[in-house]
């Protein structure tokens, strides 16, 4: 009697593992996988026959380069899976460097326009204003040069490692179809020696396997896709939040300028009636001492005809007297 049982040992286990015989097994297969060892079968003693052993030997020998075929298709798939990731990122780079270039530029667009403002409002600093832009133009040529210059080698090196995977893969493939063919030679060769009832089993077990194979693959598809469709949205929703960003401060750019244009009207007509005021306010002030004053004049003018009225009445009293 046959049977199988699968042994996990620890996720980064690589080095061949003991394992404990089962009860009453005269033979014990086992060999190791990437991340686990696996106890393919054994045989009890009293049950079967040293021909029937062998056969079932045969089998497992098959059953076990099925698994490797299989371990390395998936293997294969996880490398254009992580090549896919590797390219999404660089360009997820590229973008980055780009937006920070376009940052840069509306920055110093900025402050070009605030520049021009304060020459506006002060020629004294003009002078030094101008060697200011010219170091900030400097440092951003320079900037450029430095970026521009990172990004060559970048590319030099995504190229390199492009060849480099190409090249892996076909040796690969030229390894898998040696592979393929020596055990279509043998299996041709076994296929002869075989009975009926053991055609027929292994036909069914083919089957099983073949269908849960099958089973997890599809399961493998599934999850591949909506991990895809879910980056999808995630960059979608990225780009959209990006646009939303720039148009809300494009906005508050015009409302600050609208703002300080306001500002500034408001100020000078302030300035204007403040004006207004205080010569209205002189003018009143000079009135009324104009007035005063002319007041003053006009009482001490009737204070010296009262004194020069008292003067004659006295003078002719004394006349008279005399």
């Amino acid at each position: 009697m046959s049977h199988e049982l699968r042994v996990e040992i620890g996720r980064w286990s690589r080095t061949p593992r003991e394992i404990r015989k089962p009860e009453g097994a005269e033979k014990c297969m086992y060999r190791i996988l990437k991340n686990s060892v696996v106890l393919l079968s054994w045989e009890e003693e009293e049950e079967e026959e040293e021909e029937e052993e062998e056969e079932e030997e045969e089998e497992e020998e098959e059953e076990e380069e099925e698994e490797e075929e299989e371990e390395e298709e998936e293997e294969e798939e996880e490398e254009e899976e992580e090549e896919e990731e590797e390219e999404e990122e660089e360009e997820e780079e590229e973008e980055e460097e780009e937006e920070e270039e376009e940052e840069e530029e509306e920055e110093e667009e900025e402050e070009e326009e605030e520049e021009e403002e304060e020459e506006e409002e002060e020629k004294k600093k003009k002078k030094k204003k101008k060697k200011k832009k010219k170091k900030k133009k400097k440092k951003k040529k320079k900037k450029k040069k430095k970026k521009k210059k990172k990004k060559k080698k970048k590319k030099k090196k995504k190229k390199k490692k492009k060849k480099k995977k190409k090249k892996k893969k076909k040796k690969k493939k030229k390894k898998k179809k040696k592979k393929k063919k020596k055990k279509k030679k043998k299996k041709k060769k076994k296929k002869k020696k075989k009975k009926k009832k053991k055609k027929k089993k292994k036909k069914k077990k083919k089957k099983k396997k073949k269908k849960k194979k099958k089973k997890k693959k599809k399961k493998k598809k599934k999850k591949k896709k909506k991990k895809k469709k879910k980056k999808k949205k995630k960059k979608k929703k990225k780009k959209k939040k990006k646009k939303k960003k720039k148009k809300k401060k494009k906005k508050k750019k015009k409302k600050k300028k609208k703002k300080k244009k306001k500002k500034k009207k408001k100020k000078k007509k302030k300035k204007k009636k403040k004006k207004k005021k205080k010569k209205k306010k002189k003018k009143k002030k000079k009135k009324k001492k104009k007035k005063k004053k002319k007041k003053k004049k006009k009482k001490k003018k009737k204070k010296k005809k009262k004194k020069k009225k008292k003067k004659k009445k006295k003078k002719k009293k004394k006349k008279k007297k005399k």
